[in-house]
């Protein structure tokens, strides 16, 4: 696994938690 797909994957990871986090309080 290239280190470019890890970052990746956690930006990604990163981004849905933070995506429902946002949404929660915003419901």
């Amino acid at each position: 696994v290239r280190r470019s797909n890890l970052v990746a994957d956690t930006l990604r990871q990163l981004s849905t938690s933070h995506h429902d986090e946002f949404k929660k309080p915003l419901k």
